[in-house]
Order: C-alpha cells, then structure tokens, then sequence
C-alpha cells in the first residue's frame, strides 16, 4: 500500500440527464444568457438524453438522435467543419446546429475524449471527430476531422471495426476510444503509451493505413471470456466480463488495475490481460456495474455493496484514509472493504469522477466522498476531503435522488420529480452557462506535469476536463434546481 500522492487528477462526466421532449435549446440558451431556468411544472412528456462533457467542450444527444456539441473547438471536436468556440456568446446556443452523422443516420450513445468526440449510430456503426494526432477517430490516419481543413463531417466514414460486427457500446480517453462490440469482444485504438489498446505493445493504432478493421486485434481476456460493460479511465480501462469478474488494463501508477502492484498491462510486459488474474473483488462477490473516476474505479457488486480501489488521494475510495488500494499485496479481496454507506443502505447505482465518488442509495438518498475543494460533495462547504461516506446531500424538502453523474470538480444528480440539481465548481464560457449561479456543466484542468485525464464510461459515464476556472461560491443543493424544460 503506497500513501496517495497530491498529484492533480482530472476527470470526465457523462450525464445521463431526464428532459422534455421540447424547449430542450430554449433551456440551454436560457443559460448562457443568465437567465433563471423555469421550475414550474409542465404536462410535457419526458424523454431521456444524454450529455456527456470532453475537455473544454460538451455534447448532447438529444432524444430524436440528433448530436449538438458545444465549447472549446480548436481541433473541430464540436463537428462543426471549423474551429469556432460556441456557447460564449448570447444566442450561440439557440442557434446551434446539429452534427451530420451522415444520410438518414441518428446516434444511440456518444462520448467525449480530452478533444475528439464520438457517436454510436442506430445502424451500429460508429464515427469520430475533432483531434486524431494519435489515431484516436480510427480513419488509419492523423488528419482530424471536423475543423474545417481536414476531413468534413459530411465525407466522414465510419470506423471499419471488422467483418460481421456491430458496436454496443462506445468510449473515448486520452487520445483513444474503445467500442464493445456485439460479439462481446473490446476494440481500441489511438495512443497506446500505456498499453491502454489492451494488445501487448504501446504501439497507437488507427493512425496509419491498414490498422483497422480485422487487422484491429481484439482484446484477449482469456478462454470463453467476453466483456459486457466497459469504463474508461485517463489511460486505464476496466471491463465486467460475461461472468460478472473484472479486468482492467493500461496505466497503473496508483494500482487502479486491481492486481496488488503498479505494473502496467496491456503493454507487452508479463502477464498478458489473458493470463492476469480477474480482480479479486472478495469471496461471492461479481459487479453489477463499473464507474471510473481518474484513476480510481468503482463497481457495484452483486449484494448492492460498493467496492473502490486504485488512486485515494482524497479519500475518494471512502474507506476513512488516503491510501491508494490495489498497489500492493493483500488489498483486493476480501481485505478491500466496502464502503460505508449506513445502516441497512445499499447503493443502486455508483459514479465517479476526478477525485470524487457518489453513489445513490436504497433509500434514494445521495451521499458523496472524495475531493471537496469546489464544494462537490454537497455539504456546504469545502472544507478537507470526506474519505468516508458519512453525511447525504441535502436535495431539499421531499427530494431523491435517481441518479448522479459525477465531474472533476462538480456533481448532477436526476431527482425523482424529473429536475437535475448541480453544485460544485461552476463554468465560464465553455459550456452553457455563463453565471456561476445557473450552471449544468463544468470541465475544468488543473495542472500537472504528468497528465492523467480521465475521459469516459461508456455504461456508467465519466470525461475528460481541461479548463482552468475560478472557484466560485460554494453552491446550495437544496436551493439550486434545474428543471430542463
């Protein structure tokens, strides 16, 4: 067990966030302007969509398919064929456009990298757009697409994934993405420093001709093994198998990977991810659902407990210290404690992001720990990091919780009455908000000298932040409600 550094960590937020079919970019304009967002109720039908936040730039899809992006554009990550920054004007986001994705194509999932954005589309197949100087859109070259001088939207092709095969799930990291595809097999591609492409070697792929496609190699985890959810770290990844166990692979400085030491995988060295051991995550015991926050990963277990290990330099583990789990002997298992979240509570679902962790609970209640610089666990103020997950956020008179989506440095939670409530770090520009005081979003980069970005989890959300912001006041959770229609 090695005690947590201070090193920054950054991280990334997938939201899975419940709105009305309309006015959907009247609210988002209603933001950026400064505007109060209406909390009266209304008779409108509700659907889902899902946001997801990159590095200094955001995503939504909305719920007739349609992708609209907006933020940080330097590389064309906002599909937008330039490299003009929307969201800091007034009225950027109410006329903001939607990406082509091509003829009569709709997208079912997206993801957000440190600057590259991806969409899975209703026939299965999946594009990539914005920075590729590592291969990460998959077009077998370096040319970024969406910027106005590379590859157009509207002549981007989708990423050959090989013969026969369809993908289910998407995720994008530093430079890479990862699609679990209908087979059960993983694929991944981009920049390999780490062995985060799971192939036994650091060599990036999809940046030259003929590395996609069948000549794209799978990840072997092994005899009859294959992946039915996925969750994507800064340079790590982390797969439920068919039979409820974990692997994980890449970099693994703070023993994110789970196997008692700081070796990486993936990369060549021995054991290979086929031969490496399942993380032992105790006795009966298989996950639910993964979470990654940057370098620490999350899962739900199959008794509704909370297991965490890797990275704990805020006590974001919630095992009541700050030191990293799973980089030494005799942590996993059954001497990896879950996390306390009560009495006769349990967690229905876990997210996790930068340094922070949350989880909903049975009785609908949202507790927080971790990181608290910006006041994102939700207690009123930031005061030192929570490493335990002793005090539930207040969301207001009658309020629950049913779901949350962690940042770097701020926290959404979906309450039971379809309103969204945010608090922590507010944004500036970048995203839909201009007033500290009605944000939805934030993304924001500390620096470091060795970069660590967490950027998605395609099952169970979490992205990339890159955007230094100054802290703002500490945000009121059962005072600030958003109701996205």
């Amino acid at each position: 067990m090695r005690v947590a550094s201070n090193r920054q960590k950054i991280a990334a937020i997938s939201i899975l966030v419940v709105m009305a079919s309309t006015l959907i970019l009247g609210t988002f304009a209603q933001l950026a302007s400064g505007a109060p967002v209406s909390s009266q109720s209304t008779t409108a039908s509700t659907e889902q969509i899902h946001v997801v936040a990159g590095d200094k730039f955001s995503c939504a899809l909305l719920n007739d398919g349609t992708v609209k992006c907006w933020g940080d554009n330097a590389t064309g990550q906002l599909g937008r064929d330039n490299t003009a920054d929307v969201g800091k004007a007034t009225g950027d986001m109410a006329a903001l456009t939607a990406i082509t994705l091509g003829a009569g194509r709709t997208a079912t999932a997206i993801a957000a990298g440190t600057q590259h954005a991806c969409a899975l589309l209703d026939n299965g197949m999946v594009k990539c757009w914005g920075s590729n100087a590592f291969g990460a859109l998959g077009q077998g070259s370096t040319t970024n697409a969406g910027d106005g001088a590379g590859t157009a939207m509207s002549a981007l092709p989708a990423i050959d994934l090989g013969t026969g095969v369809i993908a289910r799930a998407i995720g994008a990291g530093n430079q890479f993405t990862c699609a679990l595809l209908s087979d059960g097999k993983v694929k991944c591609w981009g920049e390999n420093g780490y062995g985060q492409l799971g192939v036994g070697d650091t060599n990036d792929r999809g940046d030259g001709a003929s590395e996609m496609g069948v000549n794209l190699t799978a990840i072997d985890f092994g005899t009859n093994k294959t992946a039915t959810a996925i969750a994507v770290g800064s340079e790590s990844v982390c797969a439920i198998l068919n039979l409820g166990e974990v692997k994980c692979w890449g970099r693994n400085d703070d023993g994110e990977l789970g196997q008692g030491n700081t070796n990486n995988l993936g990369d060549g060295g021995t054991p290979s991810i086929a031969n490496a051991p399942a993380l032992d995550l105790g006795t009966g015991k298989t996950a639910k659902s993964i979470a990654a926050g940057s370098n620490h990963f999350c899962t739900v277990l199959n008794d509704n407990t909370v297991k965490c290990w890797g990275d704990n330099t805020d006590g974001q583990l919630g095992l009541g210290d700050t030191n990293d789990r799973g980089d030494g002997a005799s942590e996993m298992g059954d001497a990896l404690t879950a996390v306390n979240l009560g009495s006769g509570l349990t967690a229905t679902a876990v997210s996790a992001g930068g340094n922070t962790t949350c989880a909903v609970l049975s009785d609908s209640s949202l507790k927080c720990w971790g990181k608290n610089s910006d006041g994102q666990l939700g207690l009123g103020n930031t005061t030192s990091p929570a490493t335990s997950a002793s005090t539930a956020v207040n969301l207001g008179t009658a309020k629950t919780a049913a779901s949350v989506a962690v940042g770097t440095n701020h926290v959404c939670a979906v309450l039971h009455d379809v309103s969204v409530k945010c608090w922590g770090l507010t944004p500036r520009g970048n995203l839909v908000s201009t007033t500290p005081r009605h944000s939805m979003l934030h993304q924001q980069q500390r620096s470091q000298s060795t970069p660590r970005r967490h950027h998605s989890q395609p099952l169970h959300p979490l992205l990339p932040h890159r955007h230094v912001i100054p802290r703002p006041h500490t945000q009121d959770c059962a005072n600030h409600v958003f109701r996205l229609w």
